[in-house]
């Protein structure tokens, strides 16, 4: 596996529960960066780990790494998001026999604007002719790349991300005062400015909620900031990355998500798992996951009053809420299992390397 993020997000978790699910069968090793909160779960579920820099691509590294490859005649290179994508798939310039697969998590060239955007997209064609299967966690993320010329079908599989699930009768029931939660980096793409003012307008129906802002990064001050400024600041608690997510979520009653837009929404599924209605942003990713109205709420991003509205109907009706939530949790088991993620990603792995025989993979 290789990552160029070991902090909190979606895709370090996807690799985690991949190694967690995988590693009773494959040998694993893990490119990662050796800093953040997944890297010792990283080193403790692998069998050896490589350090790269974090979402910065190194020469020095990247030559190591092929070193590190041929060192442990590691067969499959699964690479997991942007950056590390380009380590894992020009691996196959220098080693040929590899095979070499690639999971999205989004697209970051989507945010881009002027030249940038048809240059990364001509660099991301080229590196396609180099992997030999590619892997989307959702309906979206494969439309996303079709637009831009990236989905190759042949070569695509459809694997939506799996959650390890709690047994319904250890899910808590309800609590007072209302507690809601997010978990989020706190970034730009992550549209937490409007999660702010949704606080603002939420707090103008009831003064009974708190919200949990769970995660960092570089907006952190100016959120606080705003935060501050909009007369919300005792409503919303900013608890930076955490490592009892689990824990936080199953004392929350909804979880809320003002994204701009997802590969599919990790965190979401996380939270319906765990039996925690959700309100969250009607963008790419998250209308795979929920259906509006029965599963949870979707809203308009130009609209946080939308999304104050739908957590005020929520928190006052206590029969809505029991209704939405074990509608979250049962699509969630019936879709996005953790079983049905590593069975599918198996098979995937079994598919590439069957063209050049061989069994007992090492995956990196």
């Amino acid at each position: 596996m290789i990552s160029s993020r070991s902090d909190h997000g979606g895709g370090p978790k996807h690799i985690a529960c991949l190694l967690e699910g995988l590693g009773k069968r494959l040998e694993f090793f893990v490119a990662a960066p050796k800093e953040g909160i997944f890297a010792d779960i990283f080193r403790g579920l692998s069998t050896k780990t490589f350090p790269i820099p974090h979402r910065r691509f190194s020469i020095r590294a990247f030559f190591e790494l092929i070193i590190f490859l041929k060192s442990n005649e590691i067969d499959i290179v699964h690479s997991h998001g942007g950056g590390a994508g380009y380590y894992g798939r020009l691996l196959k310039i220098f080693l040929p026999r590899i095979k070499v697969v690639h999971t999205f998590h989004g697209f970051y060239f989507q945010r881009l604007r002027g030249i940038k955007k048809p240059v990364l997209i001509g660099v991301e064609i080229f590196l396609s002719s180099l992997t030999n299967a590619f892997i989307f966690v959702s309906p979206s993320e494969m439309e996303m790349a079709e637009s831009v010329g990236l989905l190759y079908k042949k070569k695509s599989h459809l694997i939506s991300n799996g959650i390890p699930f709690v047994p319904w009768k250890d899910i808590k029931p309800r609590n007072n005062p209302k507690k809601l939660i997010t978990v989020t980096r706190l970034e730009p793409e992550k549209g937490n400015e409007i999660l702010i003012r949704l606080a603002k307008c939420l707090s103008l129906i009831r003064k009974d909620f708190v919200l949990s802002v769970v995660g960092d990064g570089p907006e952190r001050l100016k959120l606080e900031t705003l935060a501050e400024t909009l007369g919300v600041r005792d409503h919303v608690q900013f608890l930076g990355y955490r490592e009892d997510v689990p824990r936080l979520l199953a004392d929350s009653d909804i979880f809320v998500s003002t994204s701009l837009g997802e590969a599919q929404g990790i965190a979401v599924i996380e939270a319906m798992v765990h039996g925690v209605p959700v309100v969250i942003s009607r963008v790419l990713g998250h209308v795979d996951v929920v259906e509006s109205g029965r599963t949870g709420y979707l809203f308009d991003l130009d609209s946080p009053s939308e999304g104050s509205k739908r957590i005020d109907a929520l928190l006052a009706d206590e029969n809505l809420w029991e209704w939405i939530r074990w509608n979250a949790y049962k699509h969630a088991k019936d879709h996005f299992s953790l079983e049905r993620m590593v069975k599918k990603t198996e098979d995937v792995y079994k598919s590439v390397i069957c063209s050049c025989g061989g069994g007992n993979e090492k995956v990196s």
